[in-house]
């Protein structure tokens, strides 16, 4: 590690979730898995979450209690904020994600926020 410190320093990855990218103290699902695991999730636990978040706040919804009009409402579902970032289903019923990018930053990984487009 100390020889590629200089390499490992300019490297940015995309990623699906991470821990880095979320304030830990804003969703319930880090205490939770530090609780039961001892640990941070992993990106298997994130998106179990997600989808459970998102399954709960539909069917409470009385319009979504048939299993066509659930379907229905998760294919019309639109940049929901998880844990693992925003969530969005295309035409084709696939998951839509915006990874993350990461990089290093002395002995840390931080994410690398989208530039803004600057006013005149």
């Amino acid at each position: 590690m100390e020889r590629s410190r200089r390499n490992v320093q300019v490297q940015s990855s995309p990623m699906v979730f991470t821990w880095a990218a979320k304030n830990p103290t804003s969703s319930p699902l880090w205490p939770i898995t530090r609780g039961a695991f001892g640990s941070d999730p992993l990106v298997q636990s994130a998106t179990s979450f997600d989808t459970a978040e998102i399954l709960i706040s539909l069917l409470q919804e009385s319009q979504n209690q048939s299993r066509d009009k659930l379907r229905a409402a998760l294919s019309q579902l639109k940049n929901y904020d998880g844990v693992t970032g925003m969530t969005s289903f295309g035409p084709d019923r696939e998951v839509q994600k915006q990874p993350f990018l990461l990089t290093v930053e002395g002995d840390r990984i931080v994410e690398v926020l989208p530039r803004t487009a600057k006013s005149p």
